[in-house]
């Protein structure tokens, strides 16, 4: 898989969730992984069936590498999950005085 920066928490998580061979929790069907494909095969993480972890609440908007913030999704699924997220238009309130905070103790 490529080199990407990402936590230890993440890593950790990651293998953990994906260890049982889960299906997408997106759409339900099966994924493909590593073992799937032919071992001369490059960049297969790049297939739209590949599995990967998504975040529940993306990390763009406060989500964290916890393992109850992650579940398993194709590559594809994710990505049109996170496009269709962001393409959201934010209401004006949030546009000029930034996202509320849940309590006072927040940063």
């Amino acid at each position: 898989m490529p080199a990407a920066r990402k936590s230890q928490e993440y890593l950790r998580n990651h293998d953990i969730v994906l260890a049982s061979r889960p299906p997408c929790a997106l759409c339900g069907k099966p994924m493909l992984f590593a073992e799937d494909f032919d071992p001369s095969h490059e960049r297969w993480w790049l297939h739209p069936m590949a599995a990967t972890v998504d975040h529940i609440v993306l990390v763009a908007d406060g989500g964290n590498d916890a393992l109850s913030n992650l579940r398993p999704a194709h590559r594809s699924c994710n990505s049109k999950r996170n496009r269709r997220h962001h393409n959201v238009v934010k209401p004006l309130r949030e546009l000029l005085f930034g996202r509320p905070r849940l309590n006072a103790l927040d940063g």
